[in-house]
């Protein structure tokens, strides 16, 4: 691959934290018909969602009731971003807390959302961004600790959610945090000197990353009964857990020995590293992949090389086997731009992320299933 695939939420997260143009609170806006795309060598249909809006930042996550969240900008600036929910044809501005943007990272089986918000500033103020819950149409401020930045990366059916608080200086570093009900609760570092949740399970798993002292690398852990646990390498010096499933599996991405980037299921304490696209063995140059998201059946989702060039797709797997999700747009573009990345994956198969073509063409994207495919 070459490139770092490992799109993180911190990057978006940044991102909100310059936005300078204010919008209304909320609105919402009926949806256009969904434009299937052909995809005929797939198991999937990839359904294009529509964008009244535009977008470059995907649908990024989706409940087993088909809604799904994002993050859309307002032409012409591409770096005025709000949260939106797309759900029963409509899509529904989540507005802010009151500053100027906002990012929608998770969304459960209630239709809670969660992510960050700026909010109103002061010329002294370093909270300058909070995590919020959206839930009811209202945006719910979830404060932070110590003037520190949050932002709330998951939620459980439960309601219980976690993400992280960024200190100011002299700190300079960040905790992970779990919202139960109301009341945060400072999980801390563990092993690591800074460490951020990114992902909780219905049985209260939490899972993050953090930074080992003395390195700037990062690495993937599971956090349970008041244990955080480094989840280790496949054998280089980075990784990052970014989907746990309901039986404790965990997805995410971590470098190898010869410094290429894998997608790796961790279970039981065994990292196993999950290869790349059939096309890709065997390829020089064509080495590297990305676990996004894992339902309850083991059903994996991400990104990986599907060639030399340097292109990206977004695949499924399952049991061994890489899907090529495919792509709306031709293959190849200036510098093999062109390509796609998938999210987050529901228990009905649905599978949400995004496309990404010409400048201004990044297209926010959800593959259905074909009629019989989601109950395999």
């Amino acid at each position: 691959m070459g490139k770092r695939l490992t799109i993180l939420f911190l990057s978006l997260f940044f991102v909100v934290a310059t936005f300078l143009l204010r919008v209304p609170v909320w609105f919402e806006v009926k949806a256009q018909s969904s434009t299937a795309i052909t995809n005929t060598n797939r198991a999937y249909e990839i359904l294009q969602l529509p964008a009244q809006y535009s977008t470059n930042y995907g649908a990024k996550a989706i409940n087993d009731k088909g809604e799904l969240i994002g993050n859309y900008w307002i032409p012409p600036n591409p770096a005025i971003v709000h949260a939106m929910l797309w759900r029963n044809g409509v899509f529904t501005d989540l507005g802010t807390l009151g500053g100027d943007g906002s990012a929608a990272i998770d969304i459960n089986n209630q239709s809670d959302v969660v992510g960050s918000s700026d909010v109103a500033r002061t010329p002294d103020r370093l909270d300058t961004s909070h995590a919020f819950v959206w839930r009811d149409g209202q945006m719910i401020d979830l404060g932070t600790l110590r003037n520190g930045i949050s932002a709330a990366t998951s939620i459980n059916n439960s309601g219980h959610i976690v993400g992280y608080v960024s200190f100011p200086a002299p700190l300079s570093l960040s905790h992970a945090v779990l919202w139960d009900h109301g009341t945060i609760v400072d999980l801390g570092t563990g092993p690591f000197s800074s460490a951020s949740a990114t992902g909780i399970n219905d049985v209260g798993q939490i899972i993050g990353v953090g930074t080992p002292p003395g390195s700037r690398d990062s690495h993937g852990f599971l956090w349970q009964r008041g244990v955080m646990t480094d989840l280790g390498t496949l054998g280089g010096s980075v990784s990052n857990a970014k989907g746990i499933n309901n039986r404790g599996q965990i997805v995410g991405v971590s470098t190898t020995a010869a410094g290429d980037y894998r997608a790796f299921v961790w279970e039981s304490g065994v990292m196993r590293d999950l290869g790349t696209i059939a096309g890709c063995i065997a390829t020089p140059g064509c080495s590297g992949s990305d676990a996004t998201d894992i339902n309850d059946s083991g059903v994996i989702v991400g990104q990986t090389s599907i060639d030399s060039a340097g292109r990206v797709h977004a695949f499924l797997w399952k049991d061994g086997t890489f899907t090529d999700l495919g792509t709306p747009f031709v293959d190849g573009g200036p510098n093999n731009s062109f390509g796609s990345i998938a999210y987050g994956v529901n228990n009905r198969r649905q599978v949400v992320g995004m496309a990404f073509g010409p400048p201004g063409e990044g297209l926010p994207l959800l593959w259905s299933p074909r009629i019989g495919e989601a109950a395999r």
